[in-house]
């Protein structure tokens, strides 16, 4: 397994960290929660050690950055003494922004994985709620969908089968891949059968209701998300268009009123802000796009 953008895989990072755990410990610190996302996507190694390995990698990183900028002004002819002082702070920036990436990937990921769990959620309820009333047991229907191709929900649902068939209670079972999931509406739809079957209620009613709610959770999502996309199109636009065209002829007019004067870097930096922000807000679009079929 390996997180993007991180420089060295699960196994290296565990090898690498786990020298290190008191100083993971004190980064992990800053980003408490980060041990729990790294549970909920089946991470095989120990927040310190991640915590670590994260620090290193995104220092690697800075250092890249650093040459990089180093190289780059030393080509412009800028004086040595700003080449050194503009180097550092884009490495200690890049390093920082690393660190925070790698920190926050373990959460990305898990929300990524509850939204897929939430989009095959609806097949496997239609399932099971077809078995149901049919007259199945709830067991076996429950047994069927581990044993099926649903991705996460099957793989979820089987640990609660195995802790049945291992002597558990239903309610236990259910319990615990509730605590473990990060898909509320995998949450909501086991709390919903709990109780049904606490209350002696028909299963059937309770994944009926569970499903309504998630198809309407669906549709919510989709109107949302063409109300955002609308806007960031107008963002898009702006410093797709507007900013690289009427941005720079606005700029040479109000410099000409001064005694300033337009350089090359100057409209570098222009259309390298723009494509910069283009590729952020392409993607916001993707990563705000909801998962579902």
């Amino acid at each position: 397994m390996r997180i993007p953008l991180m420089i060295f895989s699960i196994e290296t990072s565990k090898k690498i960290g786990r020298r290190f755990k008191g100083i993971g410990r004190i980064l992990l610190s800053m980003y408490p929660g980060v041990k729990y996302d790294l549970r909920s996507i089946n991470a095989n190694i120990e927040p310190d050690e991640y915590a670590f390995s994260a620090t290193l990698s995104a220092m690697v990183w800075g250092l890249l950055f650093t040459v990089i900028a180093f190289v780059i002004m030393g080509f412009r002819g800028f004086p040595e003494e700003q080449r050194y002082v503009f180097t550092l702070a884009v490495g200690l920036f890049f390093t920082a922004f690393a660190f925070m990436l790698h920190m926050s990937y373990p959460g990305i990921i898990s929300r990524k994985l509850a939204e897929k769990t939430d989009r095959e959620l609806i097949f496997a309820l239609r399932d099971m709620l077809a078995q149901v009333k049919s007259g199945m047991p709830f067991y076996v229907a429950l047994s069927n969908i581990a044993k099926s191709d649903y991705g996460n929900v099957s793989r979820e649902l089987s640990v609660a089968v195995r802790s049945i068939s291992s002597g558990e209670s239903e309610k236990q079972a259910l319990q615990r891949v509730i605590i473990t999931t990060k898909s509320e509406y995998m949450k909501r739809t086991l709390w919903q059968i709990l109780v049904a079957l606490e209350s002696g209620a028909s299963i059937d009613g309770a994944l009926r209701s569970a499903l309504d709610t998630l198809m309407n959770y669906q549709m919510l999502s989709i109107k949302n998300y063409a109300s955002e996309l609308n806007f960031a199109i107008l963002f898009y636009m702006f410093f797709a268009a507007v900013l690289p065209s009427i941005g720079i002829t606005l700029l040479v007019l109000l410099i000409s009123f001064t005694a300033a004067t337009i350089t090359e870097d100057l409209f570098f930096a222009v259309i390298g802000v723009s494509v910069i922000i283009q590729m952020a807000i392409i993607g916001f679009i993707k990563n705000e796009r909801p998962t579902i079929y």
